[in-house]
This record gives structure tokens, sequence and C-alpha cells, in this order.
């Protein structure tokens, strides 16, 4: 409907702000943010950065080949968001706890299926993340997916995209903390 219908998506980013009265930002697919004509119309450029990092679901992907992942992704993004003048809000970003979870970060686990979990993989992924995203000029931050309540079950969510406790929660505990990087502005 975004590519279809720019004239509506463009009339709901006027009458959300009629009713909040703040910054106002689309989701858009990873694989469709740059096609979008209407990103004046918004304060920021959603993203939902579900980037393919590593070519192969088969072995766990290094901090070196996920940096490497990054880099045409990173670029692209800063393209948009000079080109546009906004600056670009990741809106989700989530990784499983998989080993394809680089591969494939969009890919959901099948209701009753089993995957073994790679908590190292999590991990990771979200320090890539951090590390080739996060300080970005053009970045205005960056929504966490997925989140449970505190009465979560570990077992039920071993290769989930949620990061509690698992090892990725201190990465997004630490840099969510940390002073704010001169970022979006």
């Amino acid at each position: 409907a975004a590519r279809a219908r720019p004239a509506l998506v463009r009339a709901l980013a006027a009458r959300a702000r009629t009713l909040a009265r703040a910054p106002v930002a689309y989701a858009a697919n990873w694989d469709e943010a740059a096609d979008l004509a209407f990103w004046d119309a918004y304060d920021a450029i959603g993203v939902n950065a579900y980037f393919p990092l590593a070519d192969s679901a088969d072995a766990a992907p290094s901090e070196a080949t996920l940096a490497r992942g990054w880099a045409p992704h990173v670029a692209a993004l800063g393209a948009l968001s000079r080109r546009v003048g906004r600056p670009v809000l990741v809106t989700e970003v989530g990784y499983r706890s998989t080993p394809v979870a680089a591969a494939r970060p969009w890919q959901h686990e099948r209701r009753g299926a089993s995957e073994p979990s790679d908590l190292g993989v999590q991990e990771r992924l979200y320090r890539a993340f951090f590390a080739r995203v996060w300080a970005q000029p053009w970045c205005a931050g960056a929504v966490v997916w997925k989140v449970y309540g505190a009465d979560v079950d570990a077992a039920r969510v071993a290769a989930d995209y949620t990061p509690q406790g698992k090892p990725a929660e201190a990465v997004l505990r630490a840099h969510y903390r940390a002073p704010d990087p001169p970022r979006g502005r």
C-alpha cells in the first residue's frame, strides 16, 4: 500500500500530527525504504532493520563477517538520509538466537518447530549493530524487537528474538544506558 498509495501515507502523517503532536515516523521494511516517495512528510525515515548480514546460515558468522555485512546497508541508509534530509529511526531491530539469524533475520520459527539456539550469534549481531549503525550521524535511535513481560519463560524463548536472560541483553543494556552519541540531529 505504501508504494501504491503514497498520497494516503502522506495523509496519515498529517493526521497523526494532529492527534499526537509529536514526531512522526513510518516503519518501512528494510528492502523497500529507499523506494518510497513520501519521506518528506515524516520527521524520520523508519526502517525495520532485518538486513541479511551473512551469506550462509550454515555457520555462525564472525564479527568481521557481520561488519562486512553491514557495510552496504549503512552506506545505503546514509545516502537515503542525505537525499531526503531526514534521520533514520530503526523502528525494529531484532535477532533470533539461532545460527540462521544473520542470514535471514526476518525468519520466524515455524509454529511447533524446535530449532537449535545460538546465543553467541544473537550477541554478535547486536554488537555489530551498535558498532556499525548506532553512532552514525543519521541514526535517530532504535527500537528492539522483541521484549516480553517480566514473567518470560526462558525455555520457550531460547531461540526467539527476545534478548531477555541472554548475553545480548547485556549488550543492549550497555548501549541504552550509555550517554547518547550525537546522532540523527
